[in-house]
């Protein structure tokens, strides 16, 4: 999605093969979730990618009494359609009833465990990559609370996921200088971050 995911990725993938983009690989940031221009181009070039976007619920703008809606799921059945245009209809189910306790990490998180078998099949079919939460939340549940913590300076989780996203590229760039050989191939390795490997060609 943005610069945050892109200098992770880039330190990570530079710790597990520093001679990674001599052999065509290649991290680009679209700058929000813009994604189908840019699928467009690549599939015209014959360019083989993989995409990363995050699982999010939102309100519904203007909606009284206010709605929510699963649009990380919404994003990726819209970006199988725009690849695969022989599919017309929803490929993840999309519920209907939610409120706004569904924006919580674990309720995002219980939502992507419901639908876990479709969407490992959407990354093994399409290079569609749906974080179990968000970028921040994602690296926090890989690395765990106390090396967490340890890297970000916060007593919580919690807190240290709050720190990542204020000034979003500015502590991403300062958390990767701390990363070490451990850190980067605990992410590699994370369920999470398959998006890495495959990239690599390699298989969870």
């Amino acid at each position: 999605e943005g610069e945050s995911e892109c200098i992770l990725f880039e330190r990570v993938l530079s710790e597990i093969d520093p001679y990674y983009e001599s052999k065509g690989i290649y991290v680009l940031s679209v700058e929000g979730i813009g994604f189908k221009p840019y699928i467009d181009i690549l599939s015209a070039l014959k360019i083989k990618f993989f995409i990363k976007t995050d699982n999010d619920v939102m309100q519904v703008p203007d909606s009284n009494p206010p709605q929510y809606r699963q649009v990380g799921f919404s994003r990726i059945n819209g970006l199988i359609k725009h690849i695969d245009t022989a599919v017309t209809t929803d490929t993840i189910p999309l519920n209907s009833s939610l409120i706004k306790n569904d924006k919580m990490p674990s309720k995002r998180r219980s939502h992507y465990n419901s639908n876990k078998a479709v969407l490992d099949d959407l990354r093994r079919r399409y290079g569609l990559y749906l974080s179990h939460c968000d970028l921040e939340e994602d690296l926090g549940e890989c690395l765990r609370k106390d090396r967490f913590c340890e890297l970000l300076g916060g007593s919580t989780t919690t807190a240290c996921v709050k720190l990542l996203k204020s000034k979003k590229q500015h502590q991403m760039a300062e958390l990767v200088e701390k990363l070490s050989e451990k850190d980067c191939k605990k992410i590699y390795n994370h369920y999470n971050f398959a998006c890495l490997k495959a990239v690599r060609n390699d298989t969870l």
